[in-house]
């Protein structure tokens, strides 16, 4: 078939072909999707059928590039008793979010690189839950994400110094183990317990952050403490067991990171959400294959997201503004917000008490107010936003979104330039010598905040590299081999 620009698109493509064993293959299904949207435009869905030889390709839905967080509506008008914490919308129009009653989805992981919408996620998470009459507590190590909400209606607490990180933690494990103890003495006190939500935003910060204080400060002997610190042992208590006690954990983190997924961790975080694009590594850590989300549009609040917990779809996440700074009709939709959860909070018993956590007094505008940092609280997304939002696109991408040729030992492989904090353990990339190295390790630089130090090992041997934050590197993408 050829087609010019000027040829309407066709709205169903049906193939048959000759026996072959490769079109069971996921990753030669996604590839050939793609091949054809390249010759036809667009984007493709194809259903496989195998043992008939045959595929239907048909064109996919297209999602808006911006979705406004729909207000108080989706809790007015909610048709289940289930409490859902909305946060997207997916191809069929159809406003999406996690399930706090499902036993099946305790917790949730939301995987996102700067830029790429994690913390508007984040923002939709919190106010669906304060909407809701679920108490919000949040551990905020980068100091600007989660504290915005410091003051709205339903948050219980954001702790953001390493101390007050800490102290939060453990009060949430001695929350978690009262709970447990009431269920004891009475098992169906459960179903009576008021769901928590507890965020642990930038997880590989906050546990370097928790690492040091641990190492630092002397056991009750005054002898340097070793192993593994007491919070981080918290927290993998809480991701395992905290489901009974209507806790539910929320961690954020801007790659994949395998710790995330040892010790039955992945059962537990049945819930996930990536945002813009993964390497071939990165979708098998979090889906278990290697194609889930490598092809996503590169646009902000893009995301693959499993909101039952089965296979992912593709949505595109709310844009909520930041409290203090939103406005025009972002800032209407917050102030309706806080307006519909503040009844829900009138003579609410705390589970942990608030005052232990309070930054500054309450009646203050929190965006204006920092004890802390001396710093008015910015949206990493959407710095300095004050013009009406029509799009989501002023923070660099961590991938450029278009793929490269190049030539290595004589073999085509296809790249694409992705920031080097975006980097996980199992990428390839490219070298200056045009060889290729594996990732084996992606840290912070020890030396310099603002740097990434990537260990990457060639030929056997590792080399390391320290790279600004922002910095591209040519990401090898493999899409599997083809089964003949």
């Amino acid at each position: 078939m050829s087609t010019t620009s000027t040829e309407p698109r066709p709205s169903r493509i049906e193939v048959s072909y000759e026996p072959m064993t490769k079109d069971g293959n996921a990753a030669w299904q996604r590839r050939t999707e793609a091949v054809l949207g390249l010759k036809l435009g667009g984007r493709w869905r194809g259903t496989f059928y195998p043992q008939q030889d045959r595929c239907v390709f048909q064109p996919r839905p297209e999602l808006p590039d911006l979705v406004r967080h729909p207000g108080t509506n989706l809790f007015r008008e909610a048709k289940t008793a289930d409490r859902v914490l909305y946060y997207a919308r997916d191809e069929q129009g159809q406003d999406l979010g996690w399930n706090l009653d499902s036993s099946a989805l305790p917790h949730t992981l939301i995987i996102g690189p700067t830029g790429g919408g994690k913390t508007t996620v984040l923002r939709s998470l919190i106010a669906s839950a304060v909407c809701q009459g679920i108490s919000v507590y949040g551990c905020d190590p980068k100091r600007v994400e989660l504290r915005p909400f410091e003051g709205f209606p339903g948050i219980g607490g954001i702790a953001s110094s390493t101390g007050k990180m800490a102290g939060l933690i453990e009060d949430m494990k001695a929350l978690m183990d009262r709970r447990y103890a009431q269920i004891e003495r009475d098992p169906q006190i459960k179903d009576q317990l008021q769901p928590v939500l507890f965020i642990l935003d930038e997880l590989l910060i906050l546990r370097k952050a928790l690492t040091r204080l641990w190492k630092n400060e002397p056991d009750d002997n005054g002898k340097k403490r070793t192993g593994t610190p007491i919070w981080l042992e918290y927290i993998q208590e809480l991701l395992a067991l905290a489901r009974t006690s209507r806790i539910h954990v929320v961690i954020g983190v801007q790659r994949p990171d395998a710790s995330l997924f040892e010790e039955g961790a992945r059962d537990n975080l049945g819930h996930r959400v990536s945002l813009m694009r993964l390497s071939p590594e990165g979708s098998k850590m979090l889906w278990g294959n290697a194609t889930t989300g490598i092809d996503l549009p590169v646009k902000r609040g893009r995301a693959m997201a499993s909101p039952t917990g089965g296979a992912p779809v593709e949505v595109q996440t709310y844009w909520l503004s930041e409290p203090g700074v939103a406005s025009g009709e972002d800032k209407a939709i917050l102030e309706a917000l806080r307006d519909y959860a503040e009844p829900q909070f009138t003579g609410f018993d705390w589970p942990i008490d608030p005052e232990d956590y309070r930054l500054f007094d309450p009646r203050l505008n929190p965006a204006n107010q920092d004890t802390d940092t001396d710093k008015t609280p910015v949206d990493e997304d959407r710095p300095g936003e004050s013009a009406p939002i029509t799009s989501q696109d002023d923070v660099p991408m961590s991938t450029v979104g278009e793929l490269e040729t190049s030539t290595v030992n004589g073999i085509d492989v296809d790249t694409e330039d992705v920031r080097a904090e975006s980097v996980t353990v199992g990428d390839r990339v490219l070298m200056s010598d045009g060889g290729i190295g594996a990732v084996t390790e992606v840290d912070e630089d020890p030396t310099d905040d603002d740097l990434v130090a990537i260990t990457v090992e060639v030929d056997g041997e590792p080399e390391m590299l320290s790279l600004s934050s922002s910095d591209y590197l040519d990401r090898v993408l493999d899409y599997g081999e083809d089964d003949e």
